[in-house]
Order: structure tokens, then sequence, then C-alpha cells
């Protein structure tokens, strides 16, 4: 893979520095962190495909519990007021279609959209309106020429684009002007990666960018982009315990203890809801 020395997010020349995970960069103008190495869309493909081979999508069916994403809908009320029912939603990287499904549970008019073609093929076998391919203007135009969202979503997928601005710029031009962006990811600031566990561990090779949660946010002001609200996710105490690698007696006691605790530390996951400014 090629050196690349501009940053994806402000288009900034860096000195290649390196963050806490050796796979990324530094940008020194506003400290997102990138790839070093970017690889080509080939690269790209191949490395998705070999992720989705080591898996067997036989028994795979959309998760329509939706106990744990309630408090997401609370969060996309409080934003639009309420008025949600009707609402025209892209949920890009639905994979199986889990939060196209949760969308339409709520009465919005969702499509998914998932690049994997098997992970696609089983949203539309159990109903969904889950289309395959990538988020780009090539896709736009085949799929959805001259449509308009109310909700565009990038849940935990934000990482995986090729090019921020024209992704945002392409969000601002296809949401209406009640519209929003809904954005939920992984942090790189969060405690799972306290003891050195690399941080493509839980979003994998594929994943060209990784944010906090002021990269994140100061990315979005620059594309004309106006944060609406923000929710930080804690890390779960379950997940803390392996990620530190507790065993035993320890890890048992650190299970219990940590519940109160971990939303005083820095949050797992971060929810930014924005419009257009």
């Amino acid at each position: 893979m090629p050196l690349d020395p501009l940053c994806p997010a402000c288009g900034a020349k860096t000195s290649q520095e390196r963050a806490v995970d050796p796979a990324f960069v530094r940008c020194p103008a506003c400290g997102l962190l990138f790839r070093g190495q970017k690889a080509s869309p080939a690269e790209l493909e191949d490395l998705n495909n070999h992720r989705l081979s080591q898996h067997d999508h036989g028994d795979d069916k959309p998760n329509l519990d939706f106990r744990f994403v309630e408090p997401e809908m609370t969060l996309l009320r409080q934003a639009a007021g309420d008025r949600l029912a009707g609402w025209r939603a892209l949920d890009v990287g639905t994979a199986l279609g889990d939060f196209t499904a949760f969308l339409d549970h709520h009465g919005l008019q969702a499509i998914g959209l998932e690049p994997s073609a098997p992970r696609a093929a089983i949203g539309r076998a159990h109903g969904l309106d889950v289309r395959n391919g990538r988020f780009s203007r090539e896709m736009f135009d085949r799929e959805f020429a001259g449509e308009r969202f109310d909700l565009i979503s990038f849940r935990e997928c934000l990482y995986y684009m090729d090019d921020y601005t024209e992704t945002l710029s392409l969000c601002k031009q296809r949401l209406t002007p009640r519209g929003f962006l809904y954005i939920r990811v992984h942090v790189a600031e969060s405690p799972h990666y306290w003891r050195g566990i690399p941080l493509t561990t839980r979003i994998g090779p594929a994943a060209t960018v990784f944010f906090t949660r002021s990269t994140l946010i100061g990315m979005l002001n620059r594309n004309g982009f106006s944060v609406v609200t923000t929710h930080p996710v804690p890390l779960s105490p379950g997940h803390a315990v392996e990620a530190w690698r507790l065993r035993g007696v320890v890890g048992s006691l650190a299970s219990r203890l940590l519940g109160p605790v971990m939303p005083w530390f820095p949050p797992d996951r971060f929810v930014v809801i924005a419009r257009p400014s």
C-alpha cells in the first residue's frame, strides 16, 4: 500500500507521526487518526471479502430484539421533535438490516445500504429493503436518482468511507430541509484500548480512519454540519474486564463493581446527530 501523507478529513499534510496504534497516523492539524498506508479500492475489497469469507451466513438473520437500541430512538425523537413517522431513512452499512428493521418498526420508511452482497441478500430474504452497494455518488445515481432522505444513518460504519469530504457533501445534497445525519462510532479514547489492544480489533483492517469525539465533531463542522446533540455510550463492565485481561476472582469482582463507575470514564462509543448548517 502506498504512503498517503494527506489527512482524508481536512487535507493537511502530515509528517507520518504514529498514533497510539502503529497502523494509524495522527493528523497534526485536526487530530484525526488515519491509515498512513492507504489501501487501493481493490485492496479494500479483498480485505472485506476475506473478512466475510471467515463467517458462515447460513443461519444469520436480522436481530429484531430492539431493547438495546431503543435509547437511540429516544435521541432521534428528541432531535426531530417526535415527528419521525413516515420519514424516509437510509441506513448506510446496515449489514443484515438490524437498524433498518428497527427504523421500520418505529414507522419510518427505511432502506438499508450494504456493501456485502450476501448480507444484503439475507436482509431482503427477511422482507427488508436492503440494497447492495457502497455509499457513493454513483450508487445514488443508480439506486436513488433524484431522491432525498429525512434521515441518513451511519451506525458504526463511517470509518470505511474512501473520501470524507465527498461523503458529507453527498449527505448534505441528499438530506431534505428537515433532515438529520445520525452517526454512531467507536472512539479512540475508549477504556477498551487502554491496555494496548489495536484500534482495528473491533472494526477490522478495512477501516480508513478512527475517530475521537473532537475529531468527529470538527470534521462535521468543517463540512457544513451543525451538531444538534451528542450522546456518550459507556463501555460495558464485561467488555472492560475482557479488554483489560482481568481473570479469576479479580475479573468477577471488577464485573460487579464497574457498572456504576463506567459512565464516569471516557465513552466507548459516541453518537452524534447533526444537520446541514
